[in-house]
Formats: C-alpha cells, structure tokens, sequence
C-alpha cells in the first residue's frame, strides 16, 4: 500500500490550507522586500535628511536655532530696555503729582488772598 497522495484526493479543506499558506508566504515575502527597502532608506535618513535638497535639513535647523538664540538675546534686550522706561516714567509720573500739588497749594493761596482782598474792599 502506497502513501502517495495527489492533491486531488485532498479533501476540500486541505486547498483552504493550501491557499492560505501560499497567501502567507506571499505575504511574508512582500514584507521582507519592503522591510530591506526601507533598511536603505532608514540607513539614508540616518546619515543625512536631504529631501531632494542640494543642502542637508540639519544644516537650516542648525541657521533656525542660531536665529532663535539671537532673537532670545534681543528679547531680553528689549525686556531691559522696557524695565527702565518703566522707571523712567514712574519717576516722571512722581514728580509731576509733586509739581501738580505744588501749584494746586499756589492757586489756594492765591484764591484766599484775593477772597481776603475782596472781603476787605467789601467792609
């Protein structure tokens, strides 16, 4: 008695089997391909991001940070400046309240001697 099998006498669910496993390894092979694919590119991306470009991407990030340095120290820069002209004008706001009663204390007494002159004139 022979063991021979041919795929005929399998039965139906065997071609099921069969159609999947064939389906898997068609699967796994289109996996490794894209998966060696995008090895080189990863290896690519790894050493240098150009996107079609003549320079590399890292070198305008490096010019972006360096201007975001130079725009933190003008910010700074600016935030001084503002400090003292906030000072300046906290003192410029003192001394006018200073000179603004002064000569709120000058018109008093200008308006009672002339309230006291008119009161004489009336006797």
């Amino acid at each position: 008695m022979t063991v021979a099998m041919n795929l005929a006498d399998l039965p139906a669910g065997g071609w099921e089997v069969i159609g999947a496993m064939v389906a898997a390894f068609a699967a796994v092979c289109v996996a490794w391909i894209t998966s060696r694919r995008q090895g080189q590119d990863i290896s690519t991306i790894k050493r240098n991001v150009q996107n079609g470009r003549s320079a590399p991407m890292r070198d305008d990030i490096d010019k972006v940070l360096d201007q975001l340095g130079d725009l933190g120290d003008d910010l700074r820069a600016l935030r001084g400046d503002v400090s003292v002209l906030h000072t300046e004008v906290r003192e410029e706001r003192v001394d006018r309240s200073a000179v603004s009663r002064d000569l709120n204390d000058r018109l008093t007494r200008i308006a009672d001697r002339v309230r006291m002159l008119h009161e004489k004139d009336a006797l």
